[in-house]
Formats: C-alpha cells, structure tokens, sequence
C-alpha cells in the first residue's frame, strides 16, 4: 500500500470501531447492516492484499538464486572430472564438450544454464561405468539430476510472482473502492440522524476524516542486492542528490545531497523529501558504482531495487 492507502485504512478502521461502540444508535437505520457488512468486508480483503502485497518477490529470487549456485557448483565439480576422464581416454570431442568452468556456467542465463547443465549430466550417464574412478556414480547422478530439476522448476517463479502482487494491487484498489461506496451510503444514512443524535455526529465526523500520516511514513524505500547472488549488499553508501542541482530542503535546513548506508539486509529509506526528481548513486568496495533517477510525488511511496556486479 502507498501512503494514502495506509491512512485511508486507519481512517476506516476508526470508523468501523466508533459505529461498534454506538450500534444501539445506528442499527436501525434503513439499509444499515447491509452497507456496514459490505463496509466490514471490504476492510478484511483489504488487509488480506495488503499482507499478500507484503510478500516480496526477492524471497523467491533468493530462493531460485541458492538453487542456481547449488547446480553451478555440482555442474562444474561433474565438468572438471569429465574432462579428466576425456583427457586421458584420448576423446577429444568429450573434451571440447566438458569445458565448463564455475565461472562459465555462472555468467549463463538461466535457460541457457539448464541446456549446458544437462549437456554436462548426459555426457556423464552416457560414460557412467568408466567415471567410477573419478568419483561419478549412480549416487552423484541422481543429486545432479534433482539438481537440474529443482533449478528448472524454481525458472518461472519470480516472474509469476511479480504478475500475482500486479493483480493483489489491482484487487486492493477495488476492495478500497467498495469500502469508501459503502461507508459514503453510511454517511448518508448518518445524516439523517445528525439533529437527533449531535453528539455522535460530530464524533462520527472526527473518525471520518482522512489524515495523511506523511511524518511516521516514508517517501523512498531502497534494497542492494548482489546481481550474481541476489544476496543483499550491506554497507553500500547511498547518494540522493536533487537533479538540477538544487538543496534539499529538510526541516529548517539546506542540504545539497542526503547520504545512506545498506542495513544487514541491503535496505534503506528516506523519510521525507520534496516533490521532485533525485539523482541516486550507489557505491561499495568491491563492486561497480551504479547510478539512477527517482522521481519523488506527494503521498507515494518510491521503491527502488538496485543490484551492484562485482569489479
């Protein structure tokens, strides 16, 4: 959820709270328990997508990320004893073949890696009864082969998540519209009791009014993450510098650029900036400095996910 999304959820939190605590007052009301059931509902599938939301698409990257180093290391492991085996058998062809190093099969992309890795475990089978002597038998095949597998397997997943949480936000935006239907058909209702009952009309008008929470939220959230590994990177040094070369103004104070640096976890945030589009550059010993644009708007949440590569 943004901003606005998070307050307008405390505000009907608050409502729904206060028209509890006063039931005795509204409950006969025309139409009343139909609108407050669709009002209540709604609330529950907002907090459901708002939970599902929360589910970020790097756990299964991280996920995918450990099953690709775990075949790399096997394939390269099986590739180095193959070519031994080639070397010395005088098969020039499983030479050519087998010349696979860890670093090789880690600059592959992923399909790429699935037919070289299985290149490797069939050139392997086809020569098992000889590879006994190079520590290749049926026991180290079959965790190659589950290897292969689990590795294919976990391909498609993070893109099918990315497409999940599209549709959980589009769902959310639908259920925070059926909640501001029904509680504007509350309002109405209320209204018909506001010179018999003022005293929970105004209290009811207090509850409902939306407040934007901008001072405990944050306008940008960032994570580093290594591109190889998709491990997160921690103590990049994060440089926010308004484009145009203006100041930032923060509080009373001036400021040219803000300065940030990665958690344990790769993140970082920013609580509060102007409206406006920022520079962001991103260095760490070891790594490729990287640089980018942001653009800031009132009420929204940035998000930026940046993966550094090794020099």
């Amino acid at each position: 959820m943004n901003i606005k999304q998070e307050s307008r959820l405390s505000m009907f939190l608050a409502v729904k709270d206060y028209l509890a605590q006063h039931e005795t007052i509204v409950s006969a009301l025309p139409n009343y328990p139909a609108y407050l059931s669709a009002f209540q509902a709604a609330i529950s599938t907002i907090k459901t997508y708002s939970e599902q939301q929360m589910f970020s698409k790097a756990a299964l990257k991280s996920d995918k990320a450990k099953l690709k180093t775990e075949l790399i290391l096997i394939a390269a492991d099986v590739s180095r004893k193959l070519h031994a085996y080639a070397k010395f058998a005088g098969n020039q062809l499983l030479i050519n073949e087998t010349r696979f190093t860890e670093s090789d099969l880690r600059k592959s992309g992923d399909n790429v890696l699935n037919d070289e890795t299985q290149g490797i475990y069939d050139r392997a089978q086809t020569n098992l009864p000889s590879l006994f002597g190079y520590g290749i038998n049926e026991a180290s095949q079959e965790k190659f082969r589950q290897a292969i597998y689990d590795f294919v397997c976990a391909i498609p997943k993070p893109r099918l998540g990315t497409a999940a949480r599209k549709q959980e936000t589009v769902r959310l935006g639908n259920a925070f519209t059926t909640a501001s239907e029904a509680l504007n058909n509350i309002e109405t209702l209320i209204e018909v009791i506001r010179s018999s009952e003022p005293g929970f009309f105004s209290g009811f008008k207090t509850v409902n009014k939306l407040i934007i929470n901008a001072g405990r939220s944050i306008c940008m959230r960032g994570v580093v993450t290594d591109s190889a590994t998709l491990e997160p990177v921690k103590g990049a040094t994060v440089m926010i510098t308004p484009n145009g070369n203006g100041d930032i103004v923060n509080g009373n104070r001036k400021m040219s650029e803000i300065a940030k640096r990665t958690a344990d976890k790769g993140g970082f945030h920013v609580r509060t900036l102007p409206a406006g589009t920022y520079r962001v550059s991103i260095k760490k010993p070891g790594y490729a400095s990287q640089e980018t644009s942001v653009a800031i708007a009132v009420g929204e949440l940035s998000v930026l996910k940046i993966k550094l590569s090794k020099n």
